[in-house]
């Protein structure tokens, strides 16, 4: 059985995924914490979607895995996309869930730089709180809201803006083509943090790519709909 990695987005940590792990058939997960972010929040947070990438290839390693499933979800989806192309050697299938190729998101509501100002002056606990909402449909009536905002405020200002700073500086989209790995693509249709044009660009670059598209359901489809998703990840990487 081949190891699947999952690496979280911008404010997670592997405790993310506690309600879709006990629905996965494969045995065989490695759930990790990016530097600064849940329990490697002690760790000094990178400024780099490739540094990240590094701290991952090498958590593989130090878990003696050669080669791999991989998925990332949100900035995570980005640090996959990085190893994927960098290192295709490494990476078996690969799962991009409610991501992008393009760092500062075209579109976005604000810039990452404006970004960057409102967190400094709100500072980390209201931030974690605000962000964390948006990734839900319901928002803070969200029953899964809670929990996520207090992964979230595991991370610091510096981590907090470091990441900010490491999806500004990222851009993928004309190197898709490069990803040799065969490719699930996962959305819902309510997600407020990548919108379709992103997953189609996504779906259209990379060769040997398949698309999801869960409906009713918003950025954290791992807690709003665990089984459907784990359902759909055992059909592609069992």
């Amino acid at each position: 059985m081949t190891a699947l990695i999952l690496v979280h987005g911008y404010l997670g940590g592997s405790s993310q995924w506690a309600n879709l792990l006990p629905h996965l058939s494969n045995q065989s997960v490695y759930a990790v914490d990016l530097p600064g972010f849940g329990e490697n929040s002690h760790l000094e947070p990178v400024s780099t979607i490739e540094a990240m990438a590094t701290f991952v290839l090498d958590f593989a390693s130090e878990n003696k895995l050669r080669k791999f499933d991989l998925l990332g979800h949100s900035m995570g989806g980005m640090v996959a996309q990085e190893i994927a192309i960098s290192k295709p050697e490494n990476v078996r299938k690969l799962i991009l869930y409610s991501t992008g190729s393009i760092g500062a998101l075209p579109g976005r509501f604000e810039t990452i730089d404006e970004s960057k100002s409102r967190i400094t002056n709100e500072g980390a606990d209201i931030a974690a709180e605000r962000i964390s909402a948006t990734w839900f449909k319901e928002l803070t009536d969200s029953p899964f809201h809670q929990a996520c905002a207090d992964l979230a405020k595991q991370a610091n200002l510096k981590t907090m803006l470091h990441g900010l700073d490491a999806m500004k500086s990222w851009d993928r989209h004309n190197d898709l083509g490069r990803i040799q790995a065969e490719t699930l693509i996962i959305w819902g249709t309510e997600d407020r943090t990548y919108n379709r044009a992103q997953i189609d660009l996504l779906h259209d670059r990379i060769k040997n790519s398949q698309l999801h598209i869960i409906p009713d359901t918003a950025h954290a489809i791992h807690d709003e709909k665990s089984i459907e998703l784990a359902e759909i990840l055992n059909g592609f990487v069992p």
